[in-house]
């Protein structure tokens, strides 16, 4: 079921001088599958699932790029590959997803969904491995910011991080985010932190 607006337009791209949002695309399978394997590790310690697993092949990638495609023609969920301004590299990925799967984890973890009132999605997003030590994901929160504020039409969109991948954890507080909540993690190791 459809979660945005059905009479608001989805916003198409997001261009800065140094990286473009656009929607996910099965075609997308090469370029994304490279930054998923550069970044493995790194995306293992954000997965309640281990995802990827070490044996990820890139048909299953495919998979889920097709699945991500669905979604965000149906406006179930949107996905944007995170792209160099040539589109010659993937940078990472972009996840705006419904609320209520959260509100119902945050009721089962005995903690007040009302910390969510007002908001109407979530986010969360990885930069490739490679791309950290330059503060790329700090660049991508500030347009991400910036972007849902301007161009979107929800209310409020909130983030989430794991509570194992500080480096995320500690760009949201200093993006001027608070910490709203937070509720355990499938797999029993660490929390989904969730800022707004």
């Amino acid at each position: 079921m459809p979660f945005y607006p059905e009479n608001a337009t989805v916003p198409t791209a997001l261009h800065t001088p140094e990286f473009a949002l656009r929607p996910l695309l099965a075609t997308d399978v090469d370029l994304d599958y490279d930054a998923v394997m550069e970044s493995q590790a790194e995306l293992r310690q954000g997965s309640d699932d281990g995802w990827p697993s070490a044996d990820f092949t890139r048909a299953q990638n495919l998979a889920d790029l097709v699945r991500h495609e669905r979604e965000h023609r149906e406006r179930v969920a949107f996905t944007y590959t995170v792209v160099s301004r040539d589109q010659s590299q993937c940078l990472g990925c972009v996840y705006i997803r419904p609320l209520d799967p959260l509100v119902d984890l945050l009721r089962t973890n005995g903690n007040d969904a009302a910390i969510l009132d007002g908001c109407d999605a979530i986010a969360s997003f990885w930069v490739r491995t490679s791309r950290l030590a330059d503060g790329l994901d700090r660049r991508v929160l500030t347009a991400l910011l910036a972007w849902f504020e301007r161009d979107w039409a929800f209310q409020r969109v909130v983030f989430a991080a794991h509570s194992k991948v500080v480096h995320q954890v500690e760009n949201f507080a200093a993006g001027g985010l608070r910490r709203l909540g937070a509720t355990a993690a499938a797999n029993g190791v660490g929390k989904e932190l969730i800022y707004g």
